[in-house]
């Protein structure tokens, strides 16, 4: 810029140069039913039922949370209760409540980054332990509820 006399002319007299914004590219949707199933939580939920259209950031960060959630089934396939369901809209659920549970149930601090976040493997793996959903090390969890006193008979179980 030493060639021209002022940074104001040499700017005026430019195009202006477009900025990158945040664009994305879309993500293949490999579960779409799902995918809809947790906007459209998002949308009832956090938005009230409004008609927004999601961005393609907004709209990836879903599709990367249900992939995120078949991800932890196939690493802990062996920890899921037999007892529970590992229906992927039944996880979905899960997803959704573990996520509002960590914001306190406030949902106005939700965004569509929080269900595709570095963290959403660990509070939904704390969720489903604090179900009974998945087992703990010791193979003795029960829903959050209460724990069942040891040595006491089945019939006659006591919660504290």
């Amino acid at each position: 810029w030493a060639k021209e006399k002022s940074l104001f002319q040499k700017y005026v007299s430019e195009e202006p140069k477009k900025r990158k914004g945040r664009e994305e590219e879309p993500l293949e949707d490999n579960h779409p039913e799902q995918t809809r199933q947790l906007m459209s939580l998002y949308r009832k939920q956090v938005l009230g039922g409004a008609a927004i259209e999601f961005s393609v950031h907004d709209k990836n960060c879903f599709k990367k949370a249900i992939l995120g959630i078949v991800e932890f089934q196939k690493k802990n396939k062996s920890k899921i209760s037999s007892f529970h369901s590992i229906q992927l809209n039944e996880w979905v659920n899960h997803l959704w409540e573990a996520t509002v549970e960590a914001v306190d149930n406030d949902v106005k601090k939700l965004s569509p980054g929080w269900f595709s976040s570095p963290k959403m493997q660990n509070r939904l793996a704390s969720y489903l332990c604090s179900q009974g959903i998945i087992d703990d090390e010791q193979g003795t969890n029960v829903p959050q509820q209460g724990r069942m006193i040891q040595g006491v008979q089945p019939d006659e179980q006591i919660y504290y």
